[in-house]
């Protein structure tokens, strides 16, 4: 593995600089007392100055127990005839990672700043998580919270090795994270869950919860609700009543509460009068074993095509670090045919590193072959992304250049779709939906 790989271990002996976290109290019924503790570590390996400039190199950042524990109420469900004996305490983990959701507003500021506490003080104040309904939750927490503006790979990595860990014991998983790049964790750890049986579900808000028409209570529970009850093997984005494929939204707006939208990919469900979600959009069960592979290479930029890039592009390329580019081209693909922008692009290529094109666009699908200036991309050695969005592009890179040792198997696995993230051109739902192979069963030639 490179020196720009993040490595997960659970051998204490290979822990360097490791960030830890114990599990929060599990909330049984029967006691509000620590019955098990769990510790989970992982290692990182330096973050080169020239891949992350002006950043220093990370220090530990610690998930620790959120005290004093939270009791929940004992009522027995099956007593309610509402689920059944087979839904009697739904576990779910909360990690809270910080973001707008939890924050509140510093008295000398104004500005909003993170809230170490946010965890207990939903759970103490709001009756809902009483509700014999709700599931059975434990918490755990970065220690700071982080603004998600702060989040880099060795967070993914943490992220990921968290889930997996416990994975067996919890019905789902809630990632409680900022809006800003919730869309680059989540596909994130799309990727570095393989096989994944359960929901996890990322979720935050627009307005902090102590502002009085905050979004943040009703998105909380909406994913502890998808997350407890839906069985949907997949990363998700649970906002504003939508349940979205982690892996193909994007954060839409800074101002609106329908803050994240999927242009290419219909939602998989949504909470209104009734949480549902459509068992036709969203992946199969997996037939083989979960796993985990939590490395991401950090080696990997994005570049927006503009006009008169070429005069920069040279320059912005000449870095050695740089094994991977999503390279975002205007419409289906194309780019500059002045100012040596393909040569730059073809000199990168033949280096070995790894150049992924995705469009520019909201919606649609890069299609390299449809005019000239897409054609002299994939003649350099571009790669087709199809109609992932940057974030998914960007962290499936990241992730295949970490796992994965061969090149042109990268670049091949760069156009296959593994999580769902990318449509087959060609195939669509019944609907007329785009689909990613969720079930062949429902796959439709496209005849016009």
């Amino acid at each position: 593995m490179s020196g720009d790989d993040l490595e997960c271990t659970n051998n204490p002996s290979e822990r360097r600089g490791s960030l830890s976290m114990h599990s929060g109290e599990d909330l049984e019924r029967s006691s509000s007392s620590f019955e098990r503790r769990q510790s989970l570590s992982y290692s990182k390996r330096p973050i080169p100055v020239s891949v992350m400039p002006n950043r220093p190199a990370c220090g530990a950042r610690n998930f620790v127990d959120l005290e004093p524990a939270i009791k929940m109420h004992a009522v027995a469900r099956a007593s309610q005839g509402t689920h059944g004996e087979a839904d009697i305490d739904r576990k779910v983990l909360l990690i809270y990672c910080g973001g707008t959701l939890g924050m509140h507003t510093d008295p000398v500021t104004g500005a909003f700043q993170a809230n170490p506490g946010f965890v207990e003080h939903v759970v103490q104040s709001f009756p809902q998580f009483e509700n014999p309904k709700m599931p059975i939750l434990s918490f755990t927490s970065f220690d700071p919270p982080l603004d998600s503006s702060d989040m880099q790979f060795e967070h993914y990595t943490a992220l990921a090795t968290t889930v997996a860990e416990n994975m067996d014991e919890y019905h789902g998983i809630v990632i409680a994270h900022g809006t800003d790049t919730m869309a680059w964790s989540a596909s994130a750890l799309s990727f570095s869950l393989e096989n994944l049986r359960k929901p996890v579900v990322f979720t935050g808000a627009q307005l902090p919860l102590e502002i009085i028409r905050s979004d943040a209570l009703t998105n909380l529970i909406d994913s502890c609700i998808v997350a407890a009850y839906s069985d949907v093997p997949e990363v998700m984005v649970v906002f504003d009543s939508n349940v979205f494929r982690g892996n193909r939204c994007t954060k839409s707006s800074c101002f609106g509460i329908n803050g994240f939208s999927s242009y290419n990919y219909p939602r998989l469900g949504n909470a209104g009068t009734k949480v549902v979600v459509n068992p036709r959009r969203h992946l199969p069960m997996p037939t083989e074993p979960f796993s985990s592979k939590c490395n991401f290479h950090q080696g990997v930029v994005v570049l927006k095509l503009f006009p008169g890039v070429g005069r920069f592009l040279a320059g912005m390329l000449n870095d050695d670090n740089i094994r991977g580019v999503v390279l975002e081209a205007f419409g289906s693909g194309d780019a500059p045919s002045y100012d040596g922008v393909v040569d730059s692009l073809d000199r990168v290529c033949k280096a070995g590193v790894v150049v992924v094109v995705v469009t520019n666009c909201q919606e649609g699908h890069v299609i390299l072959e449809t005019y000239n200036a897409g054609l002299a991309l994939k003649n350099a050695g571009a790669t087709s992304g199809g109609d992932m969005t940057t974030e998914a592009a960007f962290t499936k890179l990241s992730w295949l250049l970490a796992n994965e040792p061969n090149v042109d198997r990268v670049r091949a696995l760069m156009s296959t779709d593994l999580r769902g993230e990318m449509s087959l051109l060609g195939t669509e739902c019944p609907e007329g939906e785009a689909h990613t192979g969720g079930n062949p069963a429902f796959r439709h030639r496209v005849i016009f």
